[in-house]
């Protein structure tokens, strides 16, 4: 019966163990990677704030798949991470840690921002900011729900969205009728 019992002991410790380990490394990484960087990443965002229709079609744009990893890929690509290159897992490991992060420590608006500042948009342009100025000719306070909606799929896929206009016009137009569906106007 000891003998039993010992097992059982060993495999409970064991089995906390496998638990605790992860978070404790976890929190430690959080405090020595992400903490540090906090200042850089608000630096990252929009400093102005996003009008309500634009915030109305990301969320709606992003609601099956979240928008936390495109949050984290933003981050590591812009803040100098370090990940071993050659080494898949490498990234994956480094790019759920920082999903997570991102999830952990910013709210729905800081991730918009930092979208939306960030957000690669074709012709060597980053930002919605940037292409409401190159694509349309105006800031993006001035945009219609339309153009709005064009730049929040536009990242989605650039460069095929370059050469077949017709594709982004038709990802537009779903976005549009997702987020009117039976409500109405998007939000203003």
């Amino acid at each position: 019966m000891p003998v039993i019992r010992r097992i059982v002991i060993a495999v409970a410790v064991l089995s906390g163990l496998a638990v605790v380990v992860p978070i404790a490394l976890f929190g430690i990484y959080d405090l020595v990677s992400f903490q540090p960087r906090r200042a850089n990443i608000r630096s990252l965002g929009m400093q102005s704030p996003l009008p309500a229709t634009l915030i109305a079609l990301m969320r709606k744009d992003y609601e099956e798949n979240g928008y936390s990893h495109i949050t984290a890929r933003i981050l590591i690509d812009r803040l100098p991470i370090e990940w071993n290159r050659k080494q898949p897992m490498s990234w994956q490991a480094t790019f759920t840690t920082w999903t997570l992060l991102a999830r952990l420590h910013l709210d729905e608006h800081e991730q918009f921002a930092l979208i939306a500042a960030n957000s690669y948009m074709g012709h060597e342009r980053f930002g919605f900011a940037t292409e409401a100025i190159a694509r349309f000719g105006k800031p993006l306070a001035s945009l219609n729900d339309e153009e709005l909606a064009t730049l929040v799929v536009l990242p989605h896929s650039p460069s095929m969205f370059q050469e077949e206009t017709e594709l982004l016009q038709i990802r537009r137009d779903r976005l549009m009728e997702k987020t009117q569906g039976n409500r109405g106007p998007i939000p203003k």
